[in-house]
């Protein structure tokens, strides 16, 4: 079996991700949140009909669902390139960035 390229995953879910986050201000501060609305819109796309949690670890074991890695990464450069996708919390995020930085290389 051939692995994906993690480039190609991430541009597959880019264009999607960022319609979330325009859409849904609360996916901007909360990576699990942005997960969970895009699982659930790829699962009503699938016409699996009612998906039972089995079904979904089906789906997601078998990648037919976006992984978590592709889709923060996608908002994490949105992010970057676009204020607007950006939330109330980010620059306490990213000063928490480098203040992690700076305390792990002391480990």
């Amino acid at each position: 079996m051939k692995m994906a390229n993690p480039i190609t995953k991430i541009k597959a879910i880019k264009d999607f991700v960022e319609d979330i986050l325009l859409n849904y201000p609360q996916a901007r501060d909360n990576d699990n949140y942005l997960c969970c609305v895009v699982w659930h819109k790829q699962v009503r796309a699938s016409n699996q009909g009612d998906v039972t949690f089995e079904n979904f670890l089906t789906m997601y074991s078998n990648s037919l669902l976006a992984s978590s890695d592709s889709i923060t990464r996608a908002a994490r450069k949105l992010k970057e390139t676009n204020p607007q996708f950006r939330g109330k919390h980010y620059e306490d995020r990213k000063q928490l960035e480098v203040q992690t930085r700076l305390t792990i290389n002391k480990l």
